[in-house]
């Protein structure tokens, strides 16, 4: 396992928690399946500590981090648009609440 095997794996699972985090959109648990199947596959033949990794994603990265993971993934998987522009208008959101 290399640091970009590790920093891929860790941008998966925040994809995973970004996406929960839309609660309105209505189809985000097959999603959320699709990207939990994605993180097993890409771990299968690596030496990666998947569990410390989903505990350090979800408890220490920032909530818009999790949706730019998601915008990335979710890009490169060809998901709906429409999850695409809702998670666009929640980072939006976030950005204006800093400032």
């Amino acid at each position: 396992m290399n640091e970009e095997e590790i920093n891929h794996y860790k941008t998966i699972v925040g994809a995973y928690y970004g996406v929960i985090l839309m609660d309105e959109y209505p189809l985000k648990a097959y999603v959320l399946k699709n990207l939990e199947n994605l993180g097993n596959n890409y771990c299968q033949n690596k030496n990666i500590n998947s569990e410390e990794i989903k505990k350090f994603v979800s408890q220490k990265v920032a909530k818009k981090v999790k949706l730019q993971d998601a915008l990335y993934i979710l890009n490169e998987l060809d998901e709906d648009k429409e999850l695409l522009h809702l998670i666009k208008r929640k980072i939006r959101e976030i950005d204006s609440e800093e400032n």
